[in-house]
């Protein structure tokens, strides 16, 4: 009787069984089974911050311009993407978000001196945090 019930319910309509999973990836955009997406920030992080060496490592021209262009065509979309549903509120995960861009803006050429927020007013750039924050009241008001 035990294994009938345990089998019951986990079941769907169908009949079909409902197994547990650790990770349920759904548009891109990986939930963990207790709701959070610490493990989507951290992976997202990790892919930025590759693809960013990456830039650094294939492009050898410095200039703000270009390497503007590249980090809003390529590694900006990887942090944004979805951000109004897995937006952080741990300030670790916070900060290892906006680490992506800290580290992006000290090696473009001519920035290296300044502090960050510096470097986002030269360059023209919010922070990634704000950037979050926009989008949600942006949300907010077409809602």
């Amino acid at each position: 009787k035990q294994w009938y019930q345990r089998r019951v319910r986990g079941m769907n309509t169908k009949g079909d069984l409902i197994y547990p999973v650790p990770n349920v990836l759904d548009l891109g955009t990986l939930v963990s089974a207790d709701g959070t997406f610490s493990r989507y920030i951290s992976q997202t992080v990790k892919k930025a911050s590759l693809l960013s060496g990456w830039v650094f490592s294939v492009f050898r021209e410095r200039s703000p311009g270009v390497m503007l262009t590249l980090y809003k065509a390529l590694i900006r979309p990887l942090l944004e993407y979805c951000c109004l549903v897995w937006s952080p509120t741990a300030t670790g995960e916070i900060q290892a978000i906006e680490n992506v861009q800290r580290c992006f803006t000290r090696r473009i050429s001519g920035k290296e001196g300044a502090d960050y927020w510096e470097r986002l007013r030269r360059l023209d750039l919010i922070s990634l945090q704000r950037c979050r924050q926009r989008y949600a009241l942006i949300h907010i008001w077409k809602t």
